[in-house]
């Protein structure tokens, strides 16, 4: 391949990545709505069902556990949806691609450097740029993936005490 086939074989691959970003982003936003209605529930709500529903110190050590569960799924998920702006650490590698190291640029040296760019090192800071990214995207994937985990088990104890409640005719 060319390095201008290859370069567009990274800018798709780049334009891949920006998707599963957002999707990040999205679930992330669902888990912050639903963490926050659980435990603005439980918050609001704590008192009246206590005195309705005569709480023992296992119900309250249940609610205590969903409200901790929902508590660090929100740590999660709040460290997924952050921005990932991590570039390149080796300070010879001055890239013209990624955002952070383009605004610490002076314009001027920024624009000469782009113009005289050869489309190989155009094609080596993409590459880059796309391990870099790929790093981000597994950390907010696994942070992401761990929030869905503690928000499962919150909810499952919220079911399993709903139901305790529901069958013994609280």
């Amino acid at each position: 391949m060319s390095d201008e086939e290859l370069i567009e074989q990274a800018r798709f691959i780049i334009g891949r990545y920006d998707h599963y970003y957002e999707s990040v982003n999205t679930k992330g936003n669902l888990y912050l709505a639903i963490n926050a209605i659980l435990i603005g529930g439980i918050a609001s709500s704590y008192s009246f069902l206590e005195q309705k529903l005569k709480f023992t110190s296992a119900h309250n050590l249940v609610i205590a556990g969903v409200v901790i569960l929902c508590a660090f799924s929100l740590g999660f998920t709040i460290l997924a949806i952050n921005p990932f702006t991590r570039s390149s650490s080796h300070p010879g590698n001055v890239s013209l691609i990624f955002f952070g190291q383009v605004a610490s640029l002076e314009y001027r040296y920024f624009a000469r450097k782009f113009r005289k760019r050869s489309a190989s090192l155009h094609l080596q800071d993409m590459l880059r740029q796309m391990h870099i990214l790929s790093i981000g995207l597994s950390r907010k994937f696994k942070r992401l993936n761990y929030a869905g985990w503690l928000l499962s088990g919150s909810l499952m104890l919220l079911v399993f005490l709903s139901l305790y409640f529901i069958l013994n005719g609280k």
